[in-house]
Parts: structure tokens; sequence; C-alpha cells
């Protein structure tokens, strides 16, 4: 039953039936089956009913929940559905929501709405994306929150640390060999690991092979590896044979649905004081500020 309802590739971009499967999906409670059925109601009506469509057409960052089909990611469809219908009265709420829907401002976005619900379930107003003057200059911090019971205002900068170039390319290198095995989830599971970072030649090879070994547990229904030593090991399995993937990946300490590396090493505390910095030029001097930094996505 689980299965058939999100069978096809397409009925994922259907939010109906996104909610009808949280009704059959393991590993929920009753009420958590009904807060997440409901979450996917209120965000079809939030976010748009064509919303899914375009998102998958130009790879948001979202459909990474949507196809992720594990009982925290119905959690986390929860968790934002709320966090948006706290937010919803408060001023300016259509800039946040606008940024969410946007691929390239999505992660951002998300960073900003974490703190935001936080400080709305605490009963301060919220004004998203206030435009102030600073020293004759505008400034256009993430939050203005206002205590309602004595009028004091503060202004609020949330800001992701972004990769260093290091990262970056070991995160490109992760994102790109991960590519094949996201997008064919959920009817493919995988376990594996990248050891390092691959340069542009080496990485189109890997993700060669690694497209190259779906396509055969997809035709063959049955588990298979692409293992290059020092470089990267990958298991993949359809559900029938989910059992050998099981120990294939325990063997080597690794998990099912998840793909890990490769390691890097940066000074984050340098990093770090060069990008608080930057903030405080987006907030009024004249005020009470917070700077919030975050890494990764909430």
């Amino acid at each position: 039953m689980e299965e058939k309802i999100l069978e096809k590739p397409e009925n994922y971009r259907d939010w109906d039936k996104l909610g009808k499967h949280c009704e059959v999906l393991e590993g929920l409670t009753e009420i958590e089956k009904e807060k997440a059925k409901r979450a996917f109601l209120f965000l079809k009506q939030e976010l748009g009913e064509d919303f899914l469509d375009s998102a998958f057409n130009v790879g948001h960052p979202i459909m990474q929940y949507v196809f992720n089909v594990a009982p925290w990611t119905r959690r986390w469809f929860t968790w934002f559905a709320e966090a948006l219908k706290e937010l919803k009265d408060h001023q300016n709420y259509e800039s946040l929501l606008t940024r969410l829907r946007d691929k390239d401002k999505f992660v951002e976005a998300l960073s900003v709405l974490e703190p935001s619900y936080k400080f709305a379930k605490a009963g301060f107003k919220l004004n998203f994306d206030p435009k102030i003057s600073d020293r004759s200059k505008e400034k256009i911090p993430d939050l203005k929150i206002t205590n309602s019971e004595n009028r004091e205002e503060l202004f609020v900068e949330v800001s992701i640390q972004k990769e260093s170039m290091v990262q970056r390319e070991a995160g490109m290198t992760l994102q790109e060999i991960s590519k094949p095995l996201l997008w064919s989830a959920p009817f493919i599971y995988h376990s594996g690991r990248v050891y390092k970072t691959l340069s542009e030649k080496h990485l189109a090879e890997v993700v060669n092979k690694v497209q190259q070994l779906v396509e055969k547990v997809k035709k063959e229904k049955a588990f298979n590896e692409v293992v290059e030593e020092g470089v990267v090991e990958i298991g993949l399995a359809p559900e029938n044979d989910i059992e050998i993937l099981k120990k294939w990946a325990k063997d080597r300490r690794l998990k099912v649905g998840e793909l890990s590396g490769p390691s890097y090493d940066v000074d984050e505390i340098l990093r770090m004081k060069g990008k608080i910095k930057k903030e405080q030029k987006q907030l009024p001097h004249d005020h009470a500020n917070v700077i919030i930094i975050k890494n990764g996505i909430s």
C-alpha cells in the first residue's frame, strides 16, 4: 500500500498524494501521520498547487525532502508548515514566502525561518526585511522584532557561513555523485562513502559509473556495488534486496540512505570573525542588534 501511492515519479509532484502517503508511512505515530497530512494540504495552499511541478523542473532544494520518504522528512514538513502558520500574520510575511519559493534563496530563507518562528512563539511582533535609514544609508536587515509590552525594537541579521573553497570542492564532489542516487529515490536504496575530493575529469568518470550502476540495479532488480579503492564505494539495492545492502553497509560501518565524505580541513574561527564583521554592516548603529550565523540547513 505504501509503495503504490507513490509508485510513479509524477506522484511526488502531487500535494494530495504526498499527504495520502503519510497515512500509511511506517515509523510515524497516528498523530504524526495526521499532522504531516495536514501540513502538505496547508503547503499546497500556501506555496501553490503547481509549486512542486516547478520545483522539480528547476531542482529546488525542497525536493530533497519530498523524495526522501523517511519519517523524519515528514516531521520536517510538519515543522515547516507550523512555522509558516505562526508567521503568516506578521508584517511583510510575503517577502519571506517569496524567498522560500526561490530555489536560489531557499536555504537563506530557511535560515531566517527557524529563529523567526521562535521569536514569534515567544510573543514578539516581527517585520521581515524592514527598510531602515542609518547614517543616510538604506539597510535591510532580515528581521525587526518588537516587544509587544514595552515597544522596544531589536534588529536581527541571520546568515549562513558559506563554504570555503576547500569545503565547496568537497561538497561539489559529493553533490555530483549523489545526484543519480537522489533522483532515483525512493525506488533504489543506497549506502556509501566518498574518500576524497575529485578533479573535474575524474568526478565525471565516477558519476558515469554511478549512473550505470543505478541503471543496472533497476534492470536486474538486485543489489550491486561500485568500488574504486581510496576514491568511492557505493552499494545500491531495490526493496527486494535491501537486506543485502544493510549487511554490506554494516560491514563497512555505513548506514543505508547515507552517502558520506569527503573530509576537508579549514580554519573556521578566522572565517567566522570575517563573517561577523561583514554582517554588522547590515544593522543600524543606534539600536540593539543580534547576529545569528548558521551552518547548513535547519
